[in-house]
């Protein structure tokens, strides 16, 4: 009794060990790199995330701008001159990626 219960205890921490082994390398070989751009822009914005937008919050709607599916004036908190800001720094963002 006591043998069987020690073989399926080794088993189980076998089992354990090697998807342990293949998410580790699963987590590097499937990395994204995360779009400083993006970054970038989220950091310009007033994160009150309140939608107002039409996105779920600020990262989403940075998101958005960088991908071009939105306008800085569709962030109604921020300031006038701080969306005059974010559009030359996405500008220039974009720029620089062609």
């Amino acid at each position: 009794m006591l043998e069987s219960i020690i073989t399926a205890a080794l088993i189980c921490g076998a089992i354990a060990i090697i998807l342990g082994v293949v998410i580790a390398i699963a987590a590097k070989v499937l990395y994204v790199k995360p779009d400083e751009r993006i970054k970038i822009i989220f950091e310009m914005l007033p994160h009150f995330n309140c939608g107002s937008c039409g996105t779920p919050g600020c990262e989403a709607f940075a998101t958005e701008l960088v991908a071009g599916n939105m306008q800085p004036k569709s962030c109604r908190p921020c300031k006038p001159d701080r969306r005059v800001e974010i559009e030359e720094k996405l500008e220039e963002l974009l720029n620089q990626e062609s």
